[in-house]
């Protein structure tokens, strides 16, 4: 169990300077979801593609300022789950880097997860879908850090009829503030924190912002830096003496040799002779932004943006409990090398708004690019099941290489009306998407590659592929949802969307080493075309209350599978080459309630 974390804020907001009379100041706009009144602050979102009060949003929706993201000490994503109910992170345990200061993390919303396939939770920042393919071990959603942000919306439940595809179990948005044509802004953060029995943890960050020229082009940048304390010690260590053990031959593929009856077997844990890193699993995420506003008339605005981020993880956080003493935060592993893994990507985005009679036209053309890189340490895992021994020499070192390469073309287009006066109220739109990722996976052993009868044929200490994935994901869809109001207490809202998805996969299948064998390319592919609509009665008998019953759809894309071993085809007519999507109904019903003014 990690340790302790004290905290010391050292710096909040920046102070107020005077340029030529006009202060800088924290804007409290629509973009960022805020209300300066007094009272009760009014929380606005997007979660159904137009501007609403979350008191109006007939779904389960929790949507989380900045300002409150700081007071709650929510600093990275893993914390997001104590403030949004019903929100878990799963770690990952697969990758090299899954520790509990990392982002690789499977979110969890009402239940709803899969490590498998396409993801089950929509990740999007502002309007650009950013969730990923779990092609293979160690690929997980990419999160940005909880820094400059107007506001985050957890969307629970399906949201297949606004937001598509990797919707089905909700949707996590991540709103940026956009740039003031008006007014400037600024804000600082800075915290330094010492883990107990670790190292010291530390975030700077700035942002800055305001009009170049007033009421027509506005900027916003950020920057931050943070890095996460380390608490796991990687050792050298000493091998404990082997005892002669009454053993069973029978016993199974992965037991000890069995010789006469007699195992040499491992019955106490192995002597720390030295201390190789200390605190070696920190990392440190580094992200820069900058947006533009331009707006040559009132009801034209047209806002580029680009946000980057980079994630560098030194080593993994498992420990080996053996020789760690959590009572103490002492907490080790032996691994005979780090496990480093480095996650950067960008978006490129152009959002353009044009207000016109009675309605509001959005495009949204955005370009997402990741390329993840990880090493994990397979010395103790390759010297257990193939020398059967659980303590390697010194020296050995068994290791695999991981990579994620994944780039995304997007493109929406909404038209949506504008009258709130209006007793019936439309959106409809049309969506976009380019995805290709490839994936791979090498491990590198030779001890493996020593053993007698298991040739290496792709060279001296390459022992295994695992499958290459190649992937090319294709989303075209139309979307629309019309709400009408027979009266002023009552709404009813049906919405539909339809899309055609098709996936096309090469699944190279080259093992090799020490299990033989050929390259294989397997190509397929396949396609679907899914409805997702969606129901909502609304009952509003007063500002400060709603009652809604709702039913929703939500579905993920199918994908392709790799070659089956011949013992698992038997009973199965032919070999399955893909799979198909899922999909799942929620039905719900709820009230949002003001009890009393604050």
């Amino acid at each position: 169990m990690r340790s302790q974390t004290s905290r010391i804020v050292l710096c909040a907001l920046l102070a107020v300077l005077g340029a030529g009379g006009q202060g800088l100041s924290r804007a409290q706009t629509a973009d960022q979801g805020g209300a300066a009144s007094g009272g009760l602050q009014e929380v606005v979102v997007t979660a159904e593609r137009r501007t609403e009060r979350v008191m109006d949003v007939p779904m389960s929706v929790t949507a989380l300022s900045q300002d409150i993201l700081d007071e709650k000490g929510v600093t990275n994503i893993d914390e997001l789950s104590r403030v949004a109910p019903g929100v878990t992170f799963l770690r990952n345990g697969m990758s090299s880097s899954g520790n509990y200061n990392d982002e690789d993390s499977d979110i969890s919303i009402r239940g709803i997860d899969s490590t498998a396939g396409t993801s089950t939770t929509g990740i999007y920042i502002d309007d650009t879908p950013i969730q990923t393919r779990h092609l293979n071990f160690g690929t997980v959603n990419p999160y940005p850090e909880l820094f400059d942000l107007s506001r985050v919306e957890v969307l629970k439940g399906p949201q297949g009829t606004l937001f598509g595809s990797g919707s089905e179990g909700g949707t996590l948005r991540f709103i940026t503030p956009a740039p003031d044509l008006h007014s400037y802004s600024g804000l600082a953060r800075a915290e330094y924190g010492q883990i107990e029995g670790g190292g010291p943890s530390y975030e700077a960050g700035a942002a800055f912002g305001g009009p170049i020229i007033d009421g027509v082009l506005g900027f916003r940048v950020s920057a931050s830096f943070r890095e996460d304390g380390g608490w796991v010690d990687r050792v050298s260590y000493a091998r404990p003496p082997a005892v002669a053990t009454p053993c069973n031959p029978g016993a199974g593929p992965f037991a000890p040799p069995c010789f006469g009856g007699v195992a040499e077997v491992y019955t106490s844990a192995p002597t720390v002779t030295g201390t190789l890193e200390s605190h070696a699993n920190w990392h440190d995420t580094q992200t820069f932004r900058a947006a533009l506003r331009w707006q040559p008339s009132a009801d034209v605005t047209v806002d580029p943006s680009f946000y980057v981020q980079s994630l560098h993880i030194n080593d993994t956080g498992a420990y080996w409990l053996n020789i760690s003493d959590p009572s103490s935060n002492t907490y080790r592993n032996g691994n005979a090398q780090r496990n480093p893994s480095n996650d950067p990507w960008y978006i490129g985005a152009l959002k353009f708004n044009w207000n016109f009679s009675g309605a509001s036209l959005t495009s949204n053309t955005s370009y997402f690019s990741r390329s993840q890189h990880s090493v994990s340490d397979y010395t103790q895992w390759i010297s257990t099941v193939f020398l059967f021994n659980q303590y390697p020499a010194v020296g050995d070192a068994s290791y695999s290489y991981f990579t994620d390469h994944q780039n995304n073309f997007t493109e929406e287009i909404r038209l949506s009306s504008t009258d709130a006066a209006s007793s019936l109220q439309w959106t409809a739109g049309v969506f976009y998407t380019h995805e290709n990722e490839n994936s791979s996976e090498f491990i590198y052993s030779p001890d493996a590659c020593s053993i007698p009868g298991l040739p290496c044929t792709m060279g001296t200490n390459l022992a295994y592929l695992q499958p290459r994935f190649s992937m090319i994901d294709k989303q075209e869809a139309v979307f629309g949802e019309v709400s009408y109001k027979p009266s002023a207490v009552f709404k009813a809202t049906v919405g539909l969307r339809y899309s055609d998805l098709n996936y096309n996969g090469v699944v190279q299948e080259f093992q090799q080493g020490i299990f033989g064998g050929t390259s294989v390319n397997s190509p397929n592919s396949g396609s679907s075309r899914p409805l997702t609509p969606r129901f909502v009665l609304n009952y509003t008998p007063d500002s400060d209350s709603l009652y809604y019953a709702s039913a929703a759809k939500g579905f993920r894309p199918g994908g392709i599978n790799t070659h089956l071993p011949p013992p698992c085809l038997v009973g199965l007519p032919t070999e399955p080459t893909t799979f198909s999507s899922d999909s799942l109904w929620q039905y719900e019903v709820g009230s949002k309630n003001t009890l009393a003014d604050r």
